[in-house]
């Protein structure tokens, strides 16, 4: 009896150390399961923010002209956003808070966006760690508030104020956060520029394959003035649209002040599903008026702009540039897109200009082999070479036989 009991108690004791083995092993993997965590990523955003008080924010140093080294303020896929923007006027501006100032965030279901930035000049030594300046600005800008709601808050009301918000479709922001009297409204997708934008597949659905060409009307301006623009998108489908331009399949917009010479971006998207996006450069150049001309042989009525000579002979080139002179447009060179040794580049320094009574100019072109050769002069400010002026063009004939009379 005995023995047989024993047999059905070394069973039961298997049994339960079978058991205790598989809970142990079950109660491990849900310590490893709990403990184990997603991978926080990080997605870099760009663009710009603009504060009429402060003038341009980068949130990337890989934006054109941004300065600053080398930083950038990032999207977490948490929601946080942390990093610096860097302005050129006030410095450092770092995405954290503290005690006192929630942790910028990101909703990245609804959009909706939360939390403080601060300037670091808002600190004494300049690191937006240590304490406040004495002179009551701290440098704390507050992404969205009470006074600037997130969109996501406004329920279909005015959004001419609203915070900052995120479109989790496109991974742009829009709105404006608050930074006091000293920074005063930054917008995150000002007119002109790029707006700040997290970078492709940070939780939307951009595609930046969108191409395409802007047209200024006019094309250049000799003062600030107005200027028509009109874009015609290429790449996408639907209509395009961009914040502040008249929406179609093109985008137009006038700007009733731009300075010569002038070149910005536009961010342009369609409206497809999903979007495609990209940017397009929009400029308009600087120009000058006068009659700074050119013309050819002994012609004195200044009109010959076209001549042929024979292989060998010489072809007289003349020109004025006083009312280019005049305008600042000091250097002056010969250009020519044939081979041209004596003219291509050249730098035109005998413009012979005297108190405004000035004589003219000449140069002998020899040597050239049989072709048509087209000269023009043009002229630039030394200072500023986007500003230039061409004159008209000659063109010199070189045949075998054809002789003009020079």
């Amino acid at each position: 009896m005995f023995k047989k009991n024993k047999k059905y108690y070394i069973i039961g004791i298997v049994i339960i150390m079978v058991m205790g083995v598989f809970s142990l092993f079950s109660k491990n993997n849900n310590v490893e399961a709990q403990t184990r965590q997603a991978p926080i990523t990080r997605t870099p955003l760009t663009g710009w923010g603009w504060s009429s008080n402060i003038g341009w924010i980068s949130f990337s140093s890989v934006n054109k002209g941004s300065g600053g080294g080398n930083y950038e303020v990032s999207l977490l896929s948490t929601g946080a956003l942390s990093g610096y923007a860097w302005s050129s006027n006030i410095g450092w501006i770092k995405f954290a808070g503290d005690g006192s100032h929630p942790n910028p965030t990101v909703d990245r279901t609804t959009g909706a966006v939360s939390g403080w930035a601060r300037a670091c000049a808002g600190t004494i030594n300049g690191d937006c760690t240590g304490v406040s300046r004495t002179d009551s600005w701290d440098g704390w800008i507050e992404l969205a508030g009470a006074n600037h709601p997130t969109v996501q808050s406004l329920n279909g009301t005015d959004t001419s104020s609203q915070g900052v918000s995120f479109n989790v479709g496109t991974g742009k922001f829009s709105g404006y956060a608050w930074g006091s009297d000293v920074i005063g409204w930054v917008t995150f997708n000002p007119s002109i520029g790029t707006e700040v934008t997290c970078a492709p597949n940070c939780g939307g659905t951009v595609s930046t394959t969108l191409t395409g060409s802007c047209v200024a009307n006019p094309s250049s301006l000799s003062a600030t003035g107005p200027v028509d623009f009109t874009i015609t998108p290429s790449g996408g489908s639907g209509s395009y649209t961009s914040n502040g331009w008249t929406s179609g399949p093109t985008l137009t917009r006038t700007f009733p002040s731009i300075t010569p010479p002038a070149t910005f971006p536009v961010s342009v998207q369609d409206t497809s599903s999903p979007s495609n996006s990209g940017t397009i450069n929009c400029s308009v150049a600087g120009s000058v008026g006068g009659d700074a001309k050119m013309w050819l042989n002994n012609d004195p009525a200044r009109a010959k702009t076209s001549t042929k000579v024979r292989v060998g002979q010489t072809a007289k080139v003349n020109w004025l540039l006083d009312d280019y002179i005049v305008q600042g447009l000091t250097s002056c060179k010969g250009v020519t897109s044939q081979n041209v040794p004596v003219w291509q580049n050249q730098v035109i320094t005998d413009e012979n200009h005297d108190n405004g009574d000035l004589p003219t100019a000449q140069s002998s072109i020899t040597g050239l082999p049989k072709g048509v050769y087209v000269l023009r002069i043009r002229c630039e400010d030394p200072g500023n070479n986007a500003i230039n002026a061409d004159t008209n063009s000659v063109t010199i004939i070189v045949t075998d036989s054809v002789i003009e009379e020079i």
